[in-house]
């Protein structure tokens, strides 16, 4: 089963290298990246911050590995999901 992998990080260049090293390493399939603005409420006030999501499509189970990976373990990521497809 297919399973679709949502990590945010500080810098797109972070997002990048982590999903270069998951082709390498034939945990991922496939791997988008993009400029997101995220926005949170800290302390009682609304802020607002540049983020970029890192989509990771890969087989359901391999979190554990993702979050090893060499670029992974050395990033600012700021958040984790996963979600699955029944493809």
């Amino acid at each position: 089963m297919l399973a679709l992998y949502y990590l945010t990080f500080g810098k797109s260049d972070e997002a990048q290298a982590v999903a270069h090293d998951l082709l390498r390493e034939r945990i991922a399939v496939c791997a988008n990246w993009f400029p997101i603005t995220c926005a949170y409420l800290w302390e009682g006030a609304v802020q607002q911050e540049s983020e970029t999501v890192l989509i990771v499509k890969a087989r359901a189970g391999v979190r554990e590995q993702i979050e090893a990976s060499p670029a992974a373990t050395s990033t600012t990521r700021t958040s984790w999901a996963r979600s699955r497809s029944p493809v």
